[in-house]
């Protein structure tokens, strides 16, 4: 949990509530260590890899349906600049 808090930038106070709620819809489960009892993993279950992949499906067609405004120049500039982005990104720590 410490980790993850960490990673997320929030408190593990934050954390643990958001995490009994995944669990109990079963998008989460926990594994303990192998070699440390002391030690809980927590794993994205099947549930919840197949509800991350249907709201990242959900979210592309409603992008595309929202920027099908665009005129077929402003997309082509706007794939450059997320292109050049993503360039930037890479190289940043």
């Amino acid at each position: 949990m410490s980790e993850l808090a960490h990673e997320m930038m929030i408190s593990k106070q934050q954390l643990t509530p958001l995490v009994y709620k995944l669990l109990e819809q079963g998008l989460l489960v926990r594994r303990a260590d192998e070699n440390d009892r002391r030690i809980v993993h927590l794993e994205i279950s099947d549930r919840g890899r197949k509800t991350i992949a249907s709201l990242i499906k959900e979210g592309r067609q409603e992008l595309m349906k929202r920027l099908s405004v665009l005129p077929a120049g402003e997309m082509d500039e706007l794939e450059r600049m997320l292109k050049r982005i993503l360039e930037i990104l890479k190289n940043v720590e």
